[in-house]
């Protein structure tokens, strides 16, 4: 908010004039579309391509698996309104083991195993579930996620099972989701008061 004040004399008519611009940023996310495979390419597709295989929920129809390995997809840029500030950015998996003793780990990479980033290690049921991993900033950095990064990826994000012990994991559906401030239209305000100083 910003506010000035000003003050007048006429003719024995004091005046003063308040005005004020307020611009209140608007919480925002939007869900972004795999569009290919990533760096790694270690799980399988029950059907089709990976990034077909989990781009809709729909159970044991369409899914990707394995017992040990690493799954990644590029991501549609995300088209935030310049001036935003990103707030967090969070992956979604909605997966299930075929049996106990299946994990899950949602990643990040830049292209190369040591540019991979990992959540924990999460325990997955027999029964598809959401399991996420919320990132309030870029993890190959540690800083605020920059808004040409997420405009123009280079990260690719992505499942990771490690060592089952033969069980499965499989996923139905991932999805990235950025959630955002935009900036505001600014709305501007005056008030004047008025008064009589007995004409002196």
């Amino acid at each position: 908010v910003s506010q000035s004040r000003y003050n007048a004399v006429i003719k024995g008519i004091e005046a003063s004039f308040d005005a004020w611009a307020t611009a209140t940023p608007i919480p925002s996310s939007k869900s972004l579309n795999l569009s290919s495979q990533g760096t790694f390419d270690q799980w399988s597709a029950n059907t089709g391509s990976d990034v077909s295989a989990v781009g809709n929920n729909n159970g044991d129809t369409s899914y990707i698996s394995t017992s040990n390995g690493i799954d990644t997809f590029n991501v549609s840029n995300a088209a935030i309104p310049a001036g935003s500030t990103i707030n967090s950015v969070t992956l979604t998996a909605l997966a299930r083991g075929t049996a106990s003793g299946a994990t899950l780990v949602l990643v990040t990479d830049k292209g190369s195993m040591a540019t991979l980033t990992q959540g924990p290690t999460q325990t997955l049921t027999t029964s598809y579930a959401p399991y996420s991993r919320v990132m309030t900033t870029d993890p190959s950095t540690g800083n605020p996620w920059a808004l040409a990064e997420v405009n123009s990826w280079n990260t690719k994000f992505g499942v990771r099972a490690v060592n089952n012990g033969g069980v499965n994991t499989r996923v139905t559906q991932f999805t990235v989701t950025i959630d955002y401030n935009a900036p505001a239209p600014t709305s501007c305000e005056l008030r004047a008061d008025l008064s009589w100083n007995g004409g002196g």
